[in-house]
């Protein structure tokens, strides 16, 4: 084997080992800082901000990854299409339809991930607990979420797939890492539509900026109370 096909291979390796690297990485810095919130209640006060910095942190990464190394310009709106931005406003509101029924078509009222969410939400007060909250699940949390689980897996493996299995990795990793209290087939499907309509948004155009722009919406209209309430 060459040197030029050797490093190569080592190059290919590395970019595929990248997404499972920082996805995994990401997931455990997260999951040990949730344990030390809900053993003392009086840790929200920074809690937020750690959960943030580390979202931020990935994001860091993620950019100056698909800048360097895959030559991705992700701030570019080179190539931007309005039919672009009619297609993903189509699959959004597909989207708000979906999640606004989902609840009666699945027969599970609240999932596992939403109750979690709403308890750390309920021991929270003040303010600034209430703003990293929202930061965290209406800004950072589809940011996050969309490089990793749309940009970088589909980037990555099987990329434009004429089966179309760059979505479904994509959805399937999106809908797991939503099952923090273990499996339910339910709370899987709940979840893995909407995964598979960002992914489309992204497949279709090209570009990650729609996908994060629906997922945003979406939930800071199931925040919107609480936005309401913080800017008031």
């Amino acid at each position: 084997m060459t040197t030029n096909m050797k490093t190569f291979t080592k190059k290919k390796f590395i970019i595929y080992l990248f997404p499972i690297l920082i996805y995994l990485l990401s997931q455990i810095a997260l999951n040990n800082v949730l344990p030390i919130w809900w053993n003392d209640k009086n840790f929200d006060d920074v809690f937020y901000t750690i959960v943030n910095l580390i979202i931020v942190l990935n994001v860091i990464i993620i950019y100056f990854w698909e800048l360097k190394v895959i030559n991705n310009q992700l701030l570019s709106l080179k190539g931007f299409k309005l039919q672009h931005l009619f297609l993903a406003l189509l699959i959004g509101l597909t989207v708000f339809i979906f999640n606004l029924n989902s609840s009666k078509w699945f027969s599970l009222p609240i999932t596992e991930n939403t109750n979690t969410l709403d308890t750390i939400l309920s021991y929270s007060n003040g303010r600034f607990v209430l703003n990293g909250f929202l930061i965290w699940n209406v800004l950072l949390g589809p940011i996050r979420e969309e490089l990793i689980d749309r940009m970088l897996l589909m980037d990555t493996y099987f990329k434009k797939s004429p089966y179309y299995l760059d979505v479904v990795v994509s959805a399937v990793v999106f809908s797991l890492q939503h099952l923090l209290a273990g499996w339910s087939g339910q709370a899987f499907m709940i979840y893995l539509i909407p995964g598979v309509l960002y992914a489309l948004i992204y497949r279709f155009t090209g570009k990650i900026h729609w996908s994060i722009l629906i997922h945003i919406l979406w939930n800071g209209y199931v925040y919107y109370d609480l936005l309401c309430l913080v800017l008031s």
